[in-house]
């Protein structure tokens, strides 16, 4: 009796350690990668996904820094905010172009140009955070996408910016680049009503001195609160 009531525990203690360190075993990028490819290519009609209509739209989630995220200072690891943004922007461009990789005698896909993040604030411990993705603009050979990581204001306080992640995509048919916007016209986007401000966004994006204060269209976290970068 003894025994199985410790039995019980153990499974119990490993159970509860699963669902804190499951984000982090072996295996995890890679199964999620597959889950986000399936379910905007193959599995699209199965998950009821329907691709974006808009070109700028914004994916927000909601997450919180736990234990293995963070370093020694109990702050949300430098390397993790990387490691977060490969699904986020993984999912965003499935979302709103997820049609051009499920063409038929295609082989059309992306292939990422450069990356990097503008860390502004720290992220505590067990501190909540919200993430905002979206495309922000394009040129003649990248399409741009940004992340940003930002702390919910408490009590009526303002929402701040944390990290501001940058990168950009270069589109591949073989060995063939693709402009972005064919791209989105084979996707059926309305790219020319917003072409002038996309293109405006993309020459800014890498401009480091000034990406923290440039908004990039995202909406603010807590209506009629707008984050302080």
């Amino acid at each position: 009796m003894m025994m199985t009531e410790l039995m019980l525990m153990l499974l119990k203690i490993a159970g509860v350690l699963f669902l804190i360190y499951s984000y982090v075993l072996p295996g995890r990028w890679h199964a999620e990668f597959c889950y986000y490819a399936l379910r905007y290519t193959k599995l699209y009609k199965v998950f009821g996904e329907k691709q974006s209509k808009d070109v700028f739209a914004v994916q927000q989630r909601t997450s919180r820094a736990m234990l293995l995220d963070c370093d020694l200072f109990g702050h949300k690891s430098n390397s993790t905010y990387f490691r977060e943004a490969d699904m986020l922007r993984l999912s965003i461009l499935l979302y709103v172009l997820g049609p051009v990789f499920r063409m038929r005698g295609k082989s059309y896909y992306a292939g990422l140009r450069t990356g990097t993040c503008l860390f502004r604030r720290e992220i505590p411990l067990f501190r909540k955070y919200i993430t905002q993705t979206k495309i922000v603009g394009w040129d003649h050979e990248s399409l741009y996408v940004a992340v940003r990581f930002v702390l919910p204001g408490t009590k009526g306080k303002e929402d701040k910016l944390a990290c501001m992640h940058m990168c950009s995509y270069v589109f591949k048919d073989g060995y063939k680049t693709v402009p972005p916007e064919e791209i989105l016209d084979l996707c059926e986007l309305d790219v020319a009503s917003v072409k002038d401000k996309a293109v405006n966004y993309g020459a800014k994006a890498f401009n480091f001195l000034k990406m923290e204060d440039i908004n990039y269209g995202f909406p603010d976290v807590t209506p009629r609160k707008p984050v302080k970068f």
